[in-house]
Order: structure tokens, then sequence, then C-alpha cells
């Protein structure tokens, strides 16, 4: 498997978490559309944003030319014996977004965002310290940060999802009714008042 894929100077980019373990082998790209797991945690999120963004500015976002990553090249880089492979990745990490300046950079799962909050130079946590509850808290608080230029990480829900998607849907979902509607209505919504039509044609088109 590819361990990224898209353009780097898209404004948005994608951070899973590492290749599906049993089928990496079968896949090309991080986020992969043969596997499952991109349609539980993205699909649904951009048909609402392209939903909303057609409804007000008759464009729609082509997913295809966002940069998409894995933040590990194998789920076994998160073990702690593996930690000098993964101290080396969130350091090249840090200068693919040092060197590019993406908008927004949306990850997926607790390990993911806790991989981008290092390479962003914030205080550490464990990798496995941040719950869905957290993760909604941490949504809401960096969105004015994005609107005023001052963050670019923003956190989406990994595979629990699926496994957990009657808490996650009560948990994370803003006013609306339910998980996908909250992400999908915000991001339109911060998408145009950062870069209105023309702008954000250029960028995401």
């Amino acid at each position: 498997m590819n361990r990224d894929n898209g353009h780097f100077k898209s404004a948005i980019w994608l951070l899973a978490d590492s290749p599906p373990l049993d089928h990496a082998h079968k896949l090309d790209d991080p986020l992969d559309w043969r596997f499952p797991t991109r349609h539980n945690i993205w699909t649904p999120i951009e048909t609402i944003m392209n939903r909303e963004l057609f409804q007000s500015m008759k464009i729609r976002i082509d997913d295809s030319k966002f940069f998409i990553r894995n933040a590990v090249n194998s789920s076994h880089d998160w073990k702690r014996e593996n930690k000098h492979i993964l101290a080396a990745d969130i350091a090249h990490f840090k200068s693919l977004v040092d060197e590019h300046q993406p908008f927004m950079i949306l990850t997926f799962g607790q390990r993911a965002f806790e991989f981008a909050r290092r390479s962003q130079g914030e205080k550490a946590k464990t990798f496995s310290y941040w719950t869905v509850a957290m993760l909604s808290g941490e949504f809401d608080a960096r969105l004015s940060l994005i609107r005023e230029g001052q963050g670019r990480l923003l956190p989406l829900l990994h595979a629990v999802v699926a496994r957990q998607f009657g808490t996650c849907h009560a948990t994370f979902n803003g006013d609306q009714a339910n998980y996908y509607e909250h992400i999908g209505c915000t991001l339109a919504s911060v998408l145009q008042g950062k870069f209105g039509n023309a702008r954000l044609g250029e960028l995401l088109l």
C-alpha cells in the first residue's frame, strides 16, 4: 500500500490511522475506496458537505484531490517497542505540514489525532487518552481557531463510529440529528466562510 495519495497543496488533508493489518496488501492507498472503513468514517461526511455546498454555492468538492495519508505505515508501529519509528513518523509529518501549510487536517480516531497533535508541538497525551466525548469537545474548541487561522487540526471518529454508533451519534452531534450531519454541515460552513465560491473551487475542485 502507498503511504499517501493526493495532492500536497490541497487545502484539506485527511490523516487516517494505519493500513488494515490483514488487507493492506490488497489495497493501493490510504482510505482506499474498495475498503469499507472509508465508507464508515468519511463518505457520509463528504456526501453531506457536498449537499450543503451545492445548495448554497452550486459547487461540489472532489476528495480525490485531497492529500490523504496514514499516520503510521503499520499498526505494529503504534506499539511501545517501536517508539523510535513513531517519533520519526511524527517528525516527518511535521515537516510536510510546515512545508505545505494545509488549511485543515482532519484526523480519524484517537491515535491519528494524538499523532497530529504531537507533530504540531502540543503537549503529549497517551494514544489511548481520547474518548468520543473528548474528541467532540476538541472538535468544537478547535473550530474557532481554524476560522481565525490559528489552528488546523480537527478530530473525527474512526472505527468506533461503526462499532458504537449509538454512543457516537448521541455524544458527538452538536445540535444536529447525528454525528455525520453535524460534521458535514460544520465543515461545509467553515469552507464557505473561509474561501467563498471562486477560491473554494480553485483549492478543492
